[in-house]
């Protein structure tokens, strides 16, 4: 087997939950009590991307330069599942009716299904809850079949399409692909702007009166944001054409840090990208923090189907740090305020999947 043929039998097959999401609900618990730092090396040590930290892209043990970008995918949707999916930890008194709820809208958001095909998306032991076709009531309209050799369909309830996660953690690419153009479509219709101008928004969950109330310390690491700018660096130098992917996970994860429920971390990684941490770079007009790379993103029109993201990044910074501008002015050459300043600010709200 292919490295992503494991890992696509490991987070998608029926082995799930006692692989992907068991394996993820221990390291966000180790992730809560122990140091960031050596968390993360040790992460970023079984992934073999040590190298990357480095900013070293072409000299790989492990990952010839095909499966290398590859695998910072994966690892980005990682951390991206690491830190978002975590609703359930909040009220353990409705975790049943959680995970039913949730499997059952990210399987009908698509289109609608008959209960036998429905069934057939959704794990066998959730099936089988006494309370699944409660749920399914509750979320979904059923509507009757027009002939005698047709089958009755579920579709989903239109207020509940806004609690579908395109990032949802059991979803494959397509898929996730897939709901990401539909949430779009949706945002446009609804706000009456151009699908560009469009983006997802996490909606995390407050996590102060659980275990889990540190999770996002380790996003506050000098290494976690050196990975961050490790990777836009490669965007930078291999073009949008060859890692629109790697761009979009990228600037997912960094919304979702400065978006943490928990401020003094979500603060702290919103000072840390401006830190250029090394100083390695041939370009003489750019100071290579995060922060410096995602303007330089916004002035090219290569990246035109990422600005609306990395402007809502830019205003949600703003909103916790009003010195955004000031650090900019110091880092990039001939700084218009103007090119950071969102279309308008348009949200739909994702809730975060069990």
């Amino acid at each position: 087997f292919s490295i992503r043929t494991q890992l696509h039998i490991y987070k998608g097959s029926g082995i799930r939950e006692s692989g992907y999401r068991r394996d993820l609900f221990m390291i966000q618990f180790l992730a809560s009590i122990a140091n960031s730092e050596m968390i993360l090396m040790s992460m970023f040590s079984r992934w073999s991307l040590l190298p990357w930290l480095k900013e070293d892209f072409g000299n790989h043990d492990d990952y010839d330069a095909a499966e290398l970008p590859l695998m910072v995918e994966e690892c980005l949707l990682f951390f991206i599942h690491l830190l978002s999916q975590t609703s359930y930890y909040s009220d353990p008194t409705e975790v049943i009716d959680q995970r039913l709820s949730t499997e059952i809208i990210h399987a009908l958001c698509f289109q609608p299904l008959t209960y036998s095909k429905l069934c057939s998306e959704v794990p066998d032991f959730l099936v089988h809850e006494k309370r699944f076709d409660l749920v399914l009531k509750k979320v979904a309209n059923y509507e009757p079949p027009l002939s005698s050799n047709q089958s009755g369909i579920y579709k989903l309830k239109e207020e509940l399409f806004s609690q579908v996660d395109p990032y949802y953690i059991h979803y494959n690419s397509n898929k996730r692909e897939e709901a990401e153009k539909a949430m779009k479509e949706r945002i446009s219709k609804k706000k009456k702007v151009p699908i560009t101008e469009t983006f997802i928004t996490p909606s995390l969950k407050s996590l102060e009166n659980t275990v889990f109330k540190d999770l996002f310390r380790f996003t506050s690491s000098k290494n976690f944001v050196q990975f961050l700018k490790s990777t836009l660096k490669y965007v930078n130098n291999e073009g949008i054409a060859k890692t629109d992917t790697m761009l979009n996970f990228a600037l997912h994860l960094i919304h979702i840090a400065i978006e943490g429920r928990e401020l003094k971390y979500s603060r702290e990684f919103s000072e840390n990208i401006w830190s250029e941490l090394t100083a390695d770079h041939n370009e003489p007009f750019y100071y290579e923090s995060v922060g410096s790379l995602l303007y330089k993103f916004l002035k090219d029109d290569d990246y035109g189907l990422h600005h609306s993201k990395i402007r809502e990044i830019f205003r949600t910074l703003k909103d916790k740090d009003r010195t955004v501008d000031s650090y900019l002015k110091e880092q990039v050459q001939s700084f218009d305020a103007s090119i950071s300043v969102s279309y308008t600010h348009l949200t739909l709200p994702t809730i975060c999947s069990v």
